[in-house]
């Protein structure tokens, strides 16, 4: 959609297009973005957001409490991350191909 913006911009300073239908051009081509395209774009925004907030506060919690846990429960924590790790590359790779 930016290619169509651009290329009719070109074509406007290139003199194809005049000043006074240079709106027109861009509404017809549907160059401009649109509300439900901004609602969109600022809704992905938001969840990508909010996992990062909720991937930060995991790891600070485990962070924090380190120390106090036991050497089991952080060798089962680690090898279920390596298990999560795997299963997720292989589900990647498998879709890929």
């Amino acid at each position: 959609m930016n290619n169509k913006r651009q290329q009719i911009l070109k074509w406007q300073q290139q003199g194809h297009i005049k000043s006074q239908d240079l709106g027109k051009s861009l509404e017809i081509s549907q160059a401009n973005i649109t509300h439900k395209q901004w609602f969109e774009f600022i809704s992905n925004t938001l969840v990508l957001f909010g996992l990062a907030s909720l991937a930060v506060g995991v790891i600070f919690f485990f962070a924090y409490n380190w120390y106090d846990m036991s050497k089991l429960l952080k060798f089962a924590l680690l090898q279920s991350l390596l298990a999560i790790s795997a299963v997720i590359y292989t589900q990647i790779n498998r879709q890929s191909n």
